[in-house]
């Protein structure tokens, strides 16, 4: 081992130790005094280039530093020629140099021999930059050097198992390799990191040769004073992400060290937050149209509604059946693009996840069984309840089983599929494994895009992982996939397990008695098959209807007519339903108070902010005749 003979300086103690936390803390230079036995040594580590006159400024503040916490120790100390050696990351070539001030600084003393033998300030440039945690990190490392610094009185660096235990506190890996890319030294977190990046475990004397880790250190050493930095993906199926910085360690015979730091939690941020920009982005695509088809699915469903409530024969009642179930059906496809959109808030309370997953299999036994799908189930008998929207978790189920058996029956034209979960660190676990082909690693990250498919045209939206990618991040959890081309794949799913009111039960479906006084009401709406289903549903209850295609109509009515109740669509053309509310306050406070709004389009900010300030009924296309019954009795009186 190259360096294992000789001891480390004290200065090389100091840049070890603060330049492996100089990427976590992001400081911009370490000033520091040391006295010992009468020779005192001033010396700045900068990550950025700093001018001359700003270093002499930062080693006089820190001697004076020192002295006030010494007391009368180190009062003949002198001033000596202050050395400035570089630290962390390097300013980029032609940046101007720092001149000061510092916006942030933190004084640590080094206790040596238990006597105070010198002091360190940590500066940043900019103000704040030294939070509580962040502090106590510095102050930790001050005491590490301590320790470090009254061994070398008399130890040397050939001691290993001291070396690693001065370094082993650190959270980030750090490795030192010598010229030949043999291992010097590292703590256990860099012994971790290595082992999972090179598939072996750490040896004395371990060659970093033939890794990533070899040409960042051989790099560092070809370039001293700079940082060299790569972010690197573990494996390929997997989402571990590792950031490794290299610096050259003294001088160019010495070696590198080399700092690893697990980043996969930040990489799966950025990954989540792009995801998130995607889907507020064609939220707002769905959502308009999405609004299109709302409308006419409230005529189809309403009037359905109407015919079912009259004597037919059993024939015609059960086509008109089929077409509003059918009409049903579509309105649920149209939530279903809706939910990364935000168009309603869960209906959360305490769930089995199990049972949820169950029902869902079993709506899909007969389809998977005749496709020559085996399912295997390893459900934990043990799972904790947890608060979830029952809906939306089975709609997720739903779409990655049929995700699932698609890829299998691409593949191979049948396969077997394993559903198991599992409740570990609070989470649940719901493991989704099939043997089909695999995803492609250019497909790997772009799965929950909205519209991304690799299914022929026709045989898929492009849309099901995407919905669930929302509804579990809405749930504060987290999907994603793990897979190899040809090895199948395995999606998980994982919902914090918190703790909450169990759901209400549903609400009756009993039929609504019309009201018994009849109202005069005034409908506005642009969509003549919703003025004609309010019409009809509202005259056959006894009430005297009106009907406007836009506000300005309908202000002509009200000039007119007095009216019991208004019931207006929020986006009309011409004068809206937010203009013609804030006209009804000025001529009829009443009114104003009995005014019902009826929209397709409870996504976009505007109109989900007017319906908070004004805190009207609203009742979301296609409602339920039920529903405007409801709404007129609970307003009006039903006497």
């Amino acid at each position: 081992m190259a360096t294992a003979g000789r001891l480390l300086t004290r200065d090389e103690v100091l840049r070890l130790l603060f330049g492996a936390l100089q990427p976590l803390l992001e400081f911009d230079a370490v000033a520091s005094v040391q006295c010992r036995n009468g020779e005192d040594r001033f010396t700045v580590f900068a990550a950025r280039p700093l001018q001359m006159r700003f270093a002499e400024e930062l080693a006089g503040e820190v001697l004076e530093g020192l002295r006030r916490f010494s007391g009368e120790s180190h009062q003949k100390c002198t001033r000596q020629p202050v050395e400035v050696l570089p630290l962390g990351k390097e300013a980029a070539a032609g940046r101007e140099s720092w001149a000061g001030p510092a916006g942030s600084v933190i004084d640590a003393p080094l206790i040596v021999g238990g006597r105070a033998a010198g002091l360190v300030r940590v500066v940043a440039a900019a103000a704040n930059a030294f939070p509580a945690e962040k502090s106590a990190i510095i102050y930790a490392t001050a005491q590490q050097a301590s320790a470090f610094l009254e061994q070398l009185e008399g130890v040397a660096l050939a001691d290993r198992r001291l070396a690693e235990s001065l370094v082993n506190g650190l959270q980030d890996g750090v490795l030192i390799v010598d010229r030949e890319m043999r291992t010097v030294l590292s703590n256990s977190a860099g012994g971790a990191l290595v082992a999972d990046l090179t598939g072996r475990a750490m040896a004395p004397e371990t060659t970093v040769q033939g890794t990533p880790l070899e040409g960042l250190a051989r790099e560092a050493i070809a370039h001293p004073g700079t940082t060299q930095h790569q972010d690197y993906s573990l494996t390929e199926e997997s989402q571990r992400y590792l950031s490794i910085t290299a610096t050259a360690l003294g001088s160019t015979e010495e070696g590198a060290v080399l700092v690893l730091r697990d980043v996969t939690e930040e990489h799966l941020m950025q990954e989540r937050l792009l995801q998130s920009e995607k889907m507020a982005s064609v939220g707002q695509l769905v959502s308009g149209v999405a609004h299109e088809l709302n409308n006419p699915l409230t005529g189809v469903t309403g009037f359905a509604q109407l015919l079912l409530n009259r004597d037919l024969d059993e024939q015609t009642r059960r086509d008109v059946q089929t077409i509003y179930n059918e009409a049903e059906r579509a309105a649920k496809i149209v939530q279903n693009l809706l939910s990364f959109a935000r168009r309603r808030k869960a209906q959360k309370g305490l769930v089995n996840l199990n049972t949820l997953l169950e029902r869902v299999l079993e709506l899909r036994s007969y389809d998977l069984r005749v496709k020559n799908i085996d399912l295997e189930l390893d459900l934990d008998p043990r799972l904790p309840l947890t608060m979830s929207d029952p809906d939306q978790i089975q709609q997720v189920f739903f779409n990655v089983v049929t995700n699932a058996e698609h890829a299998m029956l691409s593949a191979h034209g049948r396969g077997k599929l394993k559903v198991r979960s599992r409740a570990e660190k609070g989470f649940v676990h719901l493991s989704f494994i099939d043997d089909g082909g695999g995803i492609a690693p250019e497909n790997l990250r772009r799965v929950f895009d909205p519209f991304f498919t690799t299914k022929e045209g026709g045989q898929g939206t492009g849309l099901g992982l995407t919905i669930s990618y929302g509804i579990v991040d809405d749930h504060a959890g987290r999907i994603r996939v793990e897979s190899r081309a040809g090895k199948g794949a395995t999606f998980v799913v994982e919902l914090p397990i918190v703790q909450g009111p169990e759901l209400p039960p549903p609400e009756s479906e009993e039929e609504i008695e019309p009201a018994k006084i009849s109202r005069r009401v005034l409908v506005v709406d642009d969509e003549e098959s919703i003025l004609a289903l309010l019409r009809d549903v509202l005259a056959a209850d006894g009430h005297r209807v009106d009907t406007a295609r836009n506000g300005e109509e309908a202000l002509t009515h009200l000039a007119e007519h007095g009216y019991d109740l208004l019931i207006t669509d929020i986006k009309m053309p011409g004068m809206g339903g937010q203009a013609l509310y804030q006209r009804v306050k000025q001529m009829d406070s009443e009114l104003a108070k009995n005014t019902v709004f009826i929209t397709g389009d409870t996504v976009s900010a505007e109109t989900r902010n007017f319906l908070q300030r004004v805190q009207n009924v609203c009742l979301a296309k296609p409602f339920k005749i039920r529903e405007v019954r409801e709404t007129l009795n609970r307003l009006l009186g039903d006497n």
